[in-house]
């Protein structure tokens, strides 16, 4: 290897090395560096050392020194602060369409950001990831649904459910299914697919669970052109959902105190406009989609959410608690 060769890998090795294994709190002795590049097989003296971590500062990579019997040096500029990681990290353990051996090689990865604070952000974020998909190909999946997306291309794929013991029964007897992406939507550690199909365009998007689409690849053909998806926002489709089992989509006049107001802003969004209706009450009109999940979202609130129109709406939530309270007096 020539010098100039040599001279360039030292620099990208000296520069990982202080990434991984330096914070603030854990700084590098000098000799430790030239213990750490030996292992790759690189040789450094002092001089040389200084000169490659004045390149580093020369161009923005912010090695702080030491000054002391040995210097010491860190890393003190990283993409991410650690609030930032610990969101990441967090939303990699309640992902529970990744297996757990893909949840702890991820949660690895990203606390390798913070160099040697790693092991301790990993402990202080979960000692359990609770539970863990059984799809170690998802990658792949999720690969293949980002690239059709980006480049407006179908997409086609086989889908399967679970059964007993984690068996796979393909749907369409093993047959393929063929779609047109919209995007993705997370919800409750779950991570979904939506898209529409040719062969049933104006019936609304079509949901699949990642985990569970198999074989998926990105076909040659463009997206196929439609009016009802040209401006689609699944953003402003997810506020209707309150779950993955969608129904039918309505617009419901709620009824609320004031000290609900949060909940209203966090459910439905900023955009929202809240009308006075009373002293410290609230009235909101809002698209949702119509169903047991949405009526047991209201009911959680014992009565402090008031569901005023429209009337269909209202007597088909009186019959949902009807019907609880019919199977409690049955048990």
């Amino acid at each position: 290897m020539s010098d100039s060769a040599e001279r360039k890998i030292k620099l990208l090795l000296l520069y990982e090395i202080l990434l991984k294994q330096t914070d603030e709190l854990h700084p590098m002795t000098t000799s430790e560096i030239f213990t750490a590049l030996q292992e790759s097989g690189i040789a450094v003296s002092r001089q040389t050392l200084y000169e490659d971590i004045e390149v580093l500062n020369r161009y923005g990579f912010e090695v702080v020194c030491l000054k002391g019997k040995e210097n010491q040096y860190y890393i003190s500029s990283r993409p991410f602060e650690r609030p930032e990681a610990e969101i990441l990290l967090q939303a990699v353990c309640s992902s529970d369409f990744l297996s757990k051996k893909k949840k702890y090689k991820l949660l690895n990865k990203v606390a390798e950001l913070f160099g040697g604070s790693a092991q301790e952000i990993i402990e202080c974020t979960a000692t359990d990831c609770g539970t863990g998909g059984k799809n170690e190909h998802i990658y792949y999946t999720i690969d293949a649904l980002m690239t059709a997306l980006m480049e407006k291309r179908q997409v086609s794929f086989r889908y399967f459910d679970y059964r007993a013991k984690g068996e796979k029964i393909y749907r369409k007897s093993g047959g393929r299914y063929r779609a047109n992406p919209l995007g993705f939507v997370y919800s409750d550690g779950r991570f979904y697919f939506f898209c529409y199909h040719d062969n049933h365009i104006d019936d609304g998007p079509t949901k699949y669970i990642v985990e569970r689409m198999d074989d998926t690849a990105v076909e040659q053909e463009k997206i196929t052109d439609s009016e009802l998806y040209k401006n689609f926002d699944l953003s402003e489709y997810k506020k209707e959902l309150f779950s993955m089992y969608s129904g039918e989509h309505k617009e419901v006049t709620l009824e609320f105190a004031q000290e609900l107001l949060n909940v209203a802003y966090e459910r439905f969004g900023r955009d929202i406009e809240p009308e006075l209706c009373g002293e410290n009450n609230y009235r909101i009109t809002v698209p949702v989609q119509v169903s047991k999940t949405f009526f047991g979202w209201l009911a959680s609130f014992g009565g402090a959410v008031r569901l005023h129109s429209p009337e269909e709406v209202k007597d088909r939530y009186e019959e949902f608690i009807k019907g609880l309270v019919q199977s409690m007096e049955k048990n």
